[in-house]
């Protein structure tokens, strides 16, 4: 599953694709390598294929960096968390016995009421 910052998975399907279908997936190059191109063609096609490598690069390098940062913002928000949990304790036993005491209160208040209105019980 993909991680909801990303985490470098659109630019690693660049990479991917870029690395698959060559150089030329960017467009096409300048210059020309060949029998019949000048000197200054082939070292300008030589110069876009080290820019296209260097892009390539970069886009590793951008990958592994989002990564990195989003790993450390998920740890860092999960610790940010725990510290932030507090326990809540369970009522006391005075607690539970002032429960009891309001329940047993309504109850016969209950009975009382329908006693009044001539309420039977079945």
């Amino acid at each position: 599953m993909r991680p909801w910052w990303g985490g470098g998975g659109d630019l690693r399907a660049a990479l991917r694709q870029l690395r698959e279908a060559g150089p030329e997936a960017m467009g096409t190059l300048r210059g020309c390598e060949g029998l019949f191109g000048s000197s200054a063609a082939k070292q300008e096609h030589a110069a876009a294929l080290d820019a296209v490598r260097t892009v390539i690069s970069g886009l590793a390098h951008e990958a592994k960096a989002r990564e990195r940062v989003g790993a450390a913002y998920v740890a860092s928000v999960e610790a940010q968390r725990r510290r932030d949990t507090v326990e809540v304790p369970g009522l006391s036993r005075a607690a539970w016995t002032a429960v009891d005491a309001q329940e047993r209160a309504q109850a016969r208040q209950q009975e009382a009421e329908q006693q009044r209105l001539g309420i039977r019980r079945g």
